[in-house]
């Protein structure tokens, strides 16, 4: 199995780039099944991970002073650059979300960090 790499990887909400140091996703289905009826019988089942649906969360961790308006409704954009592979994350996201919760973090000789989550509107 072939590991992929988050570096190179944008995020925007709302038209506004963040700098990621993390994302996470939380998903109520892990995998969807996209066996056809050509499958024989007895053979196994084809499955696949799930895209991101209404409901599910993702979580980031961010660089700078501005951060998502709370309760605010936006498009989400992922993109990669040419270093990685990560295709099927960028094609698999829908497009809309709400901010459901953020808050920025500051101490002395640190830069300046947020998170915010954000419940996916519509797929």
């Amino acid at each position: 199995m072939a590991y992929e790499s988050a570096q190179g990887m944008t995020f925007k909400f709302s038209g506004k780039e963040f700098l990621l140091t993390s994302v996470s996703f939380n998903k109520k289905v892990s995998e969807t099944d996209v066996s056809t009826l050509q499958t024989k019988h007895g053979e196994f089942r084809t499955y696949r991970p799930a895209p991101l649906r209404d409901g599910d969360e993702l979580s980031i961790e961010f660089y700078g002073m501005e951060f998502p308006q709370m309760t605010a409704t936006g498009a989400l954009v992922f993109t990669m650059d040419n270093s990685g592979t990560n295709s099927a994350l960028v094609a698999a996201l829908p497009t809309v979300a709400l901010c459901t919760s953020c808050s920025l973090q500051a101490a002395a000789g640190d830069l300046i960090k947020g998170s915010a989550t954000m419940r996916i509107t519509q797929s």
